[in-house]
């Protein structure tokens, strides 16, 4: 086991400590003074800016007749005027193929 220190023994070791701790600082004074002054950096302000979107207007839509295949596809498709001609070609097609064709109103961007 360590044994205790006299108060003149610990007296000593702060002592020295100090001493030591004064140097160092002292040698850091010295250092700081030897180098070039640095002019501060200028601070610039920044205004925060907002991004905006710009508002689209909304597509114009017309509507046409799609006549729809089996599976969903598009087979034809007829302006709205012309209902009767997509359900004629619907008939016919359902007629020759056998298989069920439909007629949808379906909205496309105009042109």
């Amino acid at each position: 086991m360590a044994r205790k220190q006299s108060t003149s023994g610990r007296l000593e070791r702060l002592q020295a400590e100090a001493e030591i701790t004064e140097r160092e600082k002292e040698e850091k004074r010295k250092a700081k003074a030897a180098a070039p002054a640095k002019k501060p950096a200028k601070k610039t302000a920044k205004k925060a800016v907002k991004r905006t979107r710009a508002v689209k207007a909304p597509a114009r839509m017309m509507v046409v007749w799609a006549v729809c295949g089996p599976k969903g596809g598009e087979v034809s498709v007829f302006r709205f005027p012309h209902k009767a001609a997509a359900d004629a070609e619907c008939a016919e097609l359902t007629d020759s193929t056998g298989k069920q064709h439909t007629v949808q109103r379906k909205k496309v961007p105009l042109e």
